[in-house]
């Protein structure tokens, strides 16, 4: 299946992206505002000329208006990622964030007329189960355990996520890909504009160290965003989104080994501690999410 290709190349582009976001934030940027400003009038810019070539038919109304929320709590689930995503390691955030299709499943039972059974509600568990246990670390003796401040701010992204997933769905029953990703992007950009254009942040943004290097980087990164989102939503028309929203999941493996790869051999780009406890717990609650979502994806 075509949409299976498809939503593995996202997975794979927007791990790439998540750990350039990351570098950004904490070795670049000086504040989240500064860096969600360059990244809204990419956006803007590419979903206008986008819009302009792919127009969507006029009496579309109510999947135009379900794309144009899926966007707006995009924009607004980025914003609380990205916040989180300044102060952690990607690779503890991106699993949480993947827990999104316990959230599809649930509502699709009542929006899209699916039936959960048992076999669904153990990958659920299972997932959850991931999604907490990557989100634990030690204190700095080393020997209690906790859950990062922002765990409950992820679980929320998750579920604005998984609402714009089902949203989606229902858009692209109607609208092509192309048009959802041009709405998608301009809803996404006034978001992020909204939050980060002030005068405080183009001071920012004038006084960087290296701003031609630093502001090409981001405009870059972001250009491989449209590419993931644009096989997401390719994937969304394609398949039932259930099991698309399921297979989506993979990015936390791939963030992981890209994330230790990077650690390994170019530690000035991603600030993962790799200790040994680390990369067994990592490892343990990957292979656990997994697990939940193979049985989501059997189930179906």
């Amino acid at each position: 299946m075509v949409w299976i290709i498809a939503i593995l190349a996202s997975a794979a582009v927007m791990s790439i992206t998540n750990i350039t976001d990351s570098h950004l934030l904490s070795k670049k940027m000086p504040s989240l505002a500064a860096y969600l400003l360059p990244i809204g009038m990419t956006h803007l810019v590419i979903g206008s000329i986008m819009l302009a070539v792919f127009s969507f038919p006029a009496d579309a109304v109510l999947p135009v208006l379900a794309a144009i929320g899926t966007g707006l709590i995009n924009g607004a689930a980025a914003i609380l990622v990205l916040n989180t995503m300044r102060q952690g390691e990607v690779s503890r955030i991106i699993p949480v964030i993947s827990s999104s299709p316990i959230f599809v499943a649930l509502l699709s039972v009542p929006l899209l007329g699916e039936a959960v059974g048992l076999q669904d509600w153990l990958g659920i568990l299972l997932t959850v189960a991931g999604a907490i246990l990557v989100s634990i670390q030690r204190d700095g003796n080393g020997r209690k355990v906790k859950l990062q401040k922002s765990f409950i701010l992820l679980v929320a992204a998750s579920l604005m996520y998984a609402i714009s997933n089902v949203s989606s769905k229902y858009a692209l029953e109607t609208i092509s890909f192309w048009t959802m990703f041009s709405l998608n992007s301009i809803c996404c950009a006034i978001v992020h504009l909204l939050y980060s254009a002030r005068k405080t942040t183009f001071g920012e943004l004038k006084n960087l160290k290296q701003p031609t290097r630093t502001l090409g980087m981001t405009v870059a990164n972001q250009c491989i965003v449209c590419v993931g989102v644009l096989l997401s939503f390719f994937a969304v028309e394609k398949g039932p989104i259930s099991l698309v929203s399921a297979v989506a999941n993979i990015r936390p493996a791939f963030v992981f080994l890209i994330a230790v790869t990077l650690s390994r051999f170019f530690p000035g780009v991603v600030d993962e501690r790799l200790t040994r406890g680390t990369v067994i717990l990592k490892f343990s609650a990957i292979a656990i999410i997994i697990g939940g979502v193979t049985l989501l994806t059997l189930a179906i």
